[in-house]
């Protein structure tokens, strides 16, 4: 026990009493980690035990402190805590936050003043049908003040232990969390990222008061430490840093107190399910009746194949009801949006089930983890992880595809982003030889083919005409940007602008509706670089790309590409009679890893015509940091084959 205590005081040590805050802490106004950082944590400590309350029901209490430094005047954020915890009106199972105390420090005249946070600046509101934010902002915060913080969660959820992140988007001086927990518990812990954090078990001791008695069990005690963690950096192609974060995962699959509790959450992805139908009223809601049946037989849909009539039926759903913009995983009553005209993506989802299982078409929710959260872990299996889902449905030969009704511009196979990661069918028996997950960014079929037939003319100037069609992610993004345009004119105005030509006639097809394919079909006029007897142009006229997004040398996360796409270009350029070619590019091809990323030119010519067809594929969604000195590389070559010219040389008289 004399060791027990030495080795918990020392790790207490590393924290500082709350209050005792020093002038030089104050006035101190470097940050060893980041010079450049707007704030910065000299501490964040976290310790949480399993208690049980006065109901009886074990429950997992967190008390969190925190102390953090005021660098920058946009720095004074922090200033204001946002603490989102599970709220359910309909039972006891909700999160329970207090003891919040916050106090700010200054110096003034050499002295420590403090300015203790009142009551009134905590704000608590209802941000989704199953979460709350208490909200409170400490007062008389500037630059080089220290605000301290400490609240205590009680959640009766005690099973979903959230992730301990020691690294966060502005530098930490220390961080410190524990958790103690029964020998009798299983209890499991993965550690992430990419900065070094310290993770230890050792000896512990709880105490446990049940019904009035005293029960008394040894113990363990993870500790995960940190210092000096630089700020989570976003970097380009990265959904969201903090999916790369140094954090602490843990997962507890049973719990047991003897001769008190005892209770097993050991899961898979079928218990989730399981779960999922019958605490969530996902069952329920999947015998919804399709409150579109009339609409339905009117409109012959048994006389098209199945992926044409899931097309209809997601074009009819989006013609009667709207996404409201929000995203959930389940709901009580999907049918609540029909009588609003509006509803969340899980109501929209769970009707357009309904509706595609009336007319014949086997499908069933695959349920998702957002983009931004990372991959769904792959040792165990939560509902915790698991943020919303969209709609699997089959075809005739057992191939599958996917629709989400937040897509407001998508259709089949075309979802929004966020939604492009794995995700898991809740009913496998939908495919022969299901997979257990899928990963929707995986899915095909987004591209853009452009046509350019064009002539040069002898006064340096380039006319023609350009088709442009686009399919998938491509063509829902440009719907929306065309939807957000004030009016067509004005989105026209600022395309010409943009690529620096001038658009003479312009018009789009399929750009209403939740239709996945657009044609733009434009004229244009293009000034070239002319210098004496001779002129320059690109034989592509529009390159596909040439942004530079690698300049970094080094990279300490993962590119992410948004999606697998494919890009053609087809140019046919009539050249002058009075010009002679006197440069012409050679063809080219580069492949990245095996054939993740490629990219080919060829160039012909026949008589006065020069031809060009180009084509770059993304075939993966991600790049690790080991292979990015050769994504550079080869990024190089594709803007290389996106900027080349022909030169054209005035003939000689003769």
């Amino acid at each position: 026990m004399a060791l027990l205590l030495l080795m918990c005081s020392r790790v207490g040590a590393q924290i500082p009493k709350f209050g005792h805050v020093k002038a030089e802490e104050i006035s101190d106004m470097t940050n060893p980690v980041d010079p450049e950082a707007e704030a910065v944590f000299l501490y964040r400590n976290c310790s949480s035990t399993f208690q049980f309350n006065a109901e009886g029901m074990l429950v997992l209490e967190t008390r969190m402190r925190c102390r953090l430094k005021i660098l920058k005047e946009e720095g004074k954020d922090w200033a204001t805590v946002a603490i989102t915890t599970h709220y359910n009106k309909k039972n006891m199972s909700s999160d329970v936050v207090s003891g919040i105390d916050a106090v700010a420090y200054n110096l003034e005249g050499g002295k420590v003043v403090k300015t203790k946070m009142q009551d009134k600046y905590v704000v608590k509101e209802q941000t989704s049908d199953y979460s709350r934010t208490t909200k409170f902002t400490v007062p008389d915060v500037k630059v080089g003040t220290v605000v301290e913080y400490k609240y205590t969660i009680v959640s009766p959820r005690y099973y979903r232990i959230p992730t301990w992140y020691s690294q966060l988007s502005i530098p930490v001086i220390k961080s410190h969390c524990d958790i103690t927990y029964d020998n009798d518990f299983q209890f499991s812990f993965e550690s992430k990222g990419y900065e070094q954090q310290k993770v230890e078990k050792i000896p512990s001791h709880v105490s446990y008061s049940f019904r009035g008695k005293l029960y008394n069990a040894d113990a363990q005690q993870l500790n995960i430490d940190a210092e000096n963690m630089p700020a989570i950096k976003s970097e380009g192609f990265v959904s969201n840093p903090k999916t790369y974060a140094s954090r602490v995962e843990f997962e507890l699959r049973s719990v047991s107190v003897p001769g008190v509790f005892y209770k097993n959450l050991t899961t898979d992805w079928t218990q989730v399910k399981k779960n999922l139908g019958e605490e969530c009223y996902f069952d329920k809601c999947l015998k919804i009746k399709n409150p579109f049946k009339a609409e339905m037989d009117a409109m012959n849909l048994m006389s098209l194949k199945s992926v044409d009539r899931a097309d209809a039926i997601f074009k009819l759903l989006k013609s009667k009801l709207k996404w409201n913009e929000t995203y959930a995983l389940w709901n009580d009553d999907p049918l609540d949006a029909v009588k609003d005209g509006k509803g969340n993506n899980a109501q929209l989802n769970f009707i357009l089930i309904s509706m595609l299982k009336d007319a014949g078409i086997v499908c069933t929710p695959i349920l998702v983890k957002f983009r931004s959260g990372g991959p769904l872990p792959f040792s165990y299996a939560t509902l915790e992880q698991l943020d919303s889902f969209a709609v699997a449905f089959c075809d005739e030969s057992g191939n599958l595809f996917f629709l989400d009704s937040s897509a407001d511009y998508g259709g089949i196979n075309v979802i929004p982003a966020k939604m492009l990661n794995d995700g898991i069918l809740y009913d496998q028996s939908i495919v022969p030889n299901a997979l257990p997950r899928y990963n929707l960014a995986n899915i095909a079929g987004h591209k853009t083919a452009k046509t350019i037939i064009a002539m040069v003319s002898a006064d340096g100037k380039i006319q023609g005409s350009l088709r442009n069609v686009m399919y998938g992610q491509d063509a829902m993004q440009f719907n929306k940007a065309y939807h957000a345009a004030d009016d067509s004119a004005s989105f026209v105005a600022k395309k010409g602008e943009r690529d620096d030509y001038e658009i003479t006639s312009y018009r789009v097809k399929d750009v209403e509706g939740s239709n996945v394919g657009v044609m733009e079909n434009i004229r244009f006029t293009k000034e070239l670089m002319v210098n004496g007897d001779r002129i320059y142009f690109n034989p592509m006229v529009f390159p596909d790309e040439h942004n530079d997004y690698f300049t970094s040398e080094v990279r300490k996360y993962p590119v992410e590409f948004p999606f697998l796409e494919g890009t053609t270009v087809s140019s046919r350029i009539v050249i002058p009679q009075d010009y002679e070619i006197e440069e012409l590019p050679q063809n080219a091809q580069y492949t990245f890893h095996n054939g993740d990323l490629n990219v080919v030119i060829a160039i012909t010519v026949q008589g006065n015509t020069i031809s060009t067809t180009y084509k770059s594929e993304v075939n993966t969604v991600m790049v690790l940091p080991t292979d990015y000195a050769a994504l550079r590389e080869f990024w190089g070559h594709l803007l290389e084959l996106n900027s080349l010219n022909v030169v054209l040389k005035k003939k000689a008289n003769v």
